[in-house]
This record gives C-alpha cells, sequence and structure tokens, in this order.
C-alpha cells in the first residue's frame, strides 16, 4: 500500500478524491438543513445533491480519453480543476 503513494498519479487521484469527497459530505447536513427552509421538497434536495456525482462521473470517464492526446501533466491539473 505505501509503494502505491510513491506514485504521483495515484497520490493525485487520492488526494482528489478525498478532496470531493470531503467538499460533498462536508456541506451535506448543512446545506439539507438551507435547502427545507427554502420550501424544498425531498425531491428538489435529491437533485440538488446529485448535480456533484452527475458531473463528477462523466467527467471521471472522459479524464480516461484525454491522455492519449494531451500531455499527462496537463491531464492531472485539467482533472484536479
Amino acid at each position: 500500500m505505501v509503494l502505491l503513494f510513491n506514485h504521483p498519479i495515484f497520490t493525485m487521484s487520492a488526494l482528489t478524491g478525498t478532496t470531493v469527497q470531503f467538499f460533498y459530505s462536508y456541506m451535506e447536513p448543512i446545506m439539507a438543513k438551507r435547502l427545507e427552509e427554502m420550501h424544498l421538497d425531498q425531491v428538489h434536495i435529491g437533485w440538488f445533491f446529485m448535480i456533484l456525482p452527475a458531473a463528477y462521473i462523466p467527467s471521471a470517464i472522459a479524464m480516461d480519453y484525454l491522455p492519449k492526446v494531451w500531455n499527462k501533466q496537463i491531464v492531472i491539473v485539467f482533472g484536479m480543476i
């Protein structure tokens, strides 16, 4: 396991995944209460929390095709953004 973190691609991917999950789970309990105060029902609150995964999944799949066209460092920076 420690050897995996010696590879920059794995380290950057792990940090990115951790950061995304932190921001997503940090926002969830607070934001749900705020959205209820705005008189949104459960369906609309669910749609709101679906925005991040719905954007993340297609972009993660698209990142697989970019290394064939772009330089690896550019792909890593683009993926972080």
